[in-house]
């Protein structure tokens, strides 16, 4: 069984009201291993187009994640939701892993996955349905004290994060609120709740 953390960056909080999908992010917790993209919003066709996108954007996510005008040449390179969905779907299940997939997050069930099954099917179908809610260990360990309890364990996380950063490889969107830094983040909350760290956060 393979524990992914997954988390997305949308333009506004529900794929019903044609909210979109701006970037994902996966990391299996027990190797680090990880995958990362971005939508393109600037090539023909992808979901509505750059005009489209303007137009179904939150002004507060639109702002979190940079997308006010095409990338940069050098940058982080950004793909359809069809490559997208065809790349992540074969990071998730390369022929020699385990096919058990449990995806893991805060709201992953409800939120990111939601997403997914609209923008990238191939994957989330692949992903199933059960999920690992960190919200939901967080109440069942501290019951009415959670909130205090998470945001120490947070503040934890973050710290651990700060330490490893110089291991991010250059050009990675290492910002909070970006999805590959969440991913990091909540794969180090687990780790607090467990009190215990997988082998990759005590690699070199």
């Amino acid at each position: 069984m393979r524990l992914i953390c997954l988390d997305i960056e949308t333009s506004g909080l529900l794929p019903a009201e044609n909210y979109l999908l701006l970037s994902i992010a996966t990391k299996d917790y027990n190797t680090g291993e990880q995958f990362y993209a971005e939508v393109d919003f600037w090539c023909t066709g992808d979901q509505v187009g750059a005009e489209g996108l303007l137009k179904k954007a939150d002004p507060q996510a639109f702002e979190i994640n940079q997308l006010q005008s095409p990338p940069p040449e050098g940058n982080i390179r950004r793909f359809s939701l069809w490559d997208i969905d065809k790349q992540l779907s074969h990071w998730l299940v390369p022929p020699e892993a385990d096919k058990g997939l449990i995806p893991m997050g805060l709201n992953v069930g409800g939120f990111d996955l939601a997403y997914m099954r609209l923008y990238l099917p191939k994957s989330a179908k692949l992903l199933g349905y059960q999920t690992l809610e960190l919200n939901s260990l967080f109440i069942e360990k501290y019951g009415s004290t959670w909130r205090e309890n998470k945001k120490n364990i947070e503040q934890w996380a973050l710290k651990q994060l700060q330490d490893l950063s110089p291991r991010i490889p250059d050009g990675v969107p290492w910002r909070q609120h970006s999805a590959l830094f969440d991913v990091w983040l909540e794969c180090f909350m687990l780790a607090g709740l467990r009190q215990k760290a997988a082998p990759w956060m005590e690699e070199d």
